[in-house]
């Protein structure tokens, strides 16, 4: 029989083995930075930032704080690019509610107690939901950073050029449950306006943080909503057109002749795509609504260089994501379905004058638009499509050919809606 001197002294060796263990599982967490504006801070309120992805379009996040009297973790992945929540783990008052590209569950967290119980600190909070944030880090490419983010005040400086941000349309009327926010950003005299819809409650820019290739913002919100005050990482800002003395990147040449893609909206206003077309000496630079198929802004010029400013200008409105770009003809297989095109051409006295363009999926097919030719061409066909990486839509390419000139105009086209059975 063992006394009670040996299993003390069996016990002690046992807790002794696995502390090490332990102490591995412990997951670290990144620097705590005071939310602090106009020399107040919120001494209940801390956000972190867990790092970025390797080509700074995704950060990850949390804010430390309190509500009901308790602690609660909101930890985040965003998409700076679009302006949504990849990843969210929300735990407070013993409930923690996840969400993971748009699928939602919930678990109970024991560490996270009923008032007067028990008061857990952050830290259990985070170890507790330790393997959802993990795994979440890795799904989504974060590179993790320990030391603390620099925070930027708004207005601030960067390479001399200054930035501020200023709500132009505000929710603090308690009947909405969300509410679509405008705020007007501005990049020295450059601006653009950012379209964000989150719970209702009236908003005020505290800050930034910068990305480590400093050529995207993540500004954090003050959210007062009655007599708390929540905070949140959005909108984003990409600054990648907003520096007067950027060289400018001409986009490389695609599979179309005189034809270059200069990227996409990806957030605000869906559906936006940059293009110019090269025709002798005369450019054609665009920023064209794919879905009401019109050009928001259009200039002819003889250079990129010399109208470097208003075409940095133009980018920059619209928030356009410089991406690789793949030029696709017909037939062509996209999501297992497979999208092909066909002409109703009207000719007149042998020229072509007015012609329908019909798009296909698989069975069902729809009519993208009737068009009269810019002038009388012997030749028109359906070149290809692009597809915009960002949503369902691709932007249509037709040529449009008298003798050896052609000309390609252009429509959006969206993949997944608007079909009828042949």
């Amino acid at each position: 029989m063992i006394n009670m001197k040996t299993l003390l002294l069996l016990i002690s060796i046992i807790v002794l083995s696995i502390q090490p263990s332990i102490a591995q599982s412990q997951l670290k967490l990144p620097a705590e930075i005071q939310i602090n504006w106009s020399g107040y801070e919120d001494e209940d309120s801390f956000v972190r930032i867990w790092g970025w992805s390797a080509d700074g379009t995704k950060l990850a996040y949390s804010i430390d704080s309190e509500g009901s009297g308790l602690p609660f973790i909101d930890f985040s992945i965003r998409d700076l690019r679009t302006d949504k929540e990849l990843f969210t783990l929300y735990d407070h008052d013993g409930l923690v509610m996840i969400t993971d590209n748009l699928v939602e569950y919930e678990k109970t967290d024991p560490t996270n107690c009923k008032p007067m119980y028990c008061d857990p600190s952050y830290a259990d909070m985070y170890n507790f939901n330790r393997t959802e944030i993990l795994n979440a880090l890795t799904k989504y490419g974060i590179e993790r950073t320990y030391q603390k983010a620099e925070f930027f005040p708004i207005p601030s400086y960067l390479n001399g050029v200054k930035y501020s941000a200023s709500n132009i349309k505000n929710c603090d009327a308690y009947e909405y449950d969300v509410f679509d926010f405008e705020w007007l950003l501005k990049a020295g005299d450059y601006s653009t306006i950012k379209r964000y819809r989150g719970d209702c409650g009236y908003q005020k820019a505290r800050g930034y943080f910068l990305n480590p290739q400093k050529d995207r913002m993540a500004m954090l919100l003050s959210i007062q909503i009655g007599w708390g005050t929540y905070y949140e990482i959005a909108p984003s800002l990409n600054l990648t057109f907003s520096q007067p003395n950027t060289k400018l990147a001409i986009p490389p040449q695609i599979d179309l002749p005189n034809v270059k893609i200069w990227g996409w909206s990806a957030s605000n206003t869906a559906g936006l795509v940059a293009y110019s077309q090269e025709n002798g000496e005369q450019i054609d630079f665009v920023i064209f609504d794919m879905i009401h198929d019109k050009a928001l802004f259009a200039i002819q010029i003889d250079s990129y260089e010399a109208n470097k400013t208003i075409i940095l200008r133009e980018l920059f409105k619209y928030q356009i994501e410089r991406v690789e770009n793949q030029f696709l003809t017909f037939p062509q297989v996209i999501n297992k379905a497979t999208y092909d095109a066909k002409l109703d051409i009207k000719y007149n006295n042998e020229l072509i004058t007015e012609y329908e363009v019909t798009i296909s999926r698989d069975s069902k097919a729809k009519s993208i638009g009737k068009f009269t030719a810019n002038e009388p061409v012997t030749n028109v066909s359906v070149a290809g499509i692009l597809l915009s990486p960002f949503e369902n839509r691709a932007l249509v390419v037709i040529a449009e050919q008298d003798g050896e000139i052609i000309r390609y105009r252009f429509s959006g086209c969206h993949l997944g809606v608007g079909f009828r059975l042949l």
